[in-house]
């Protein structure tokens, strides 16, 4: 419910792209939330598995790595305005 809510959300309120197609939207969602998954996986495992960063700092790094690559992301490719 949060990712169908959190997709909602950005593409009305955030992002203003009601007019854009919905699927092609909702596949690059999922794609790029798959990806923010990915990244934060990584970081938590080289921050605290390899350097011995305290695991909530290290998921703290993860976060806000996520939140830029993820509000860029959206921005210029999910919820990106039609040039037409």
């Amino acid at each position: 419910m949060a990712v169908i809510f959190h997709f909602l959300a950005n593409r009305k309120i955030t992002f203003k792209a009601v007019e854009t197609r919905i699927r092609q939207q909702i596949v690059r969602y999922l794609l790029l939330t798959l990806l923010n998954y990915v990244i934060q996986v990584l970081i938590i495992r080289i921050c605290y598995e390899m350097y011995g960063i305290n695991f909530y700092v290290s998921a703290f790094l993860g976060i806000l790595s996520t939140m830029v690559t993820g509000y860029v992301l959206m921005n210029l490719w999910v919820f990106k305005k039609s040039v037409i």
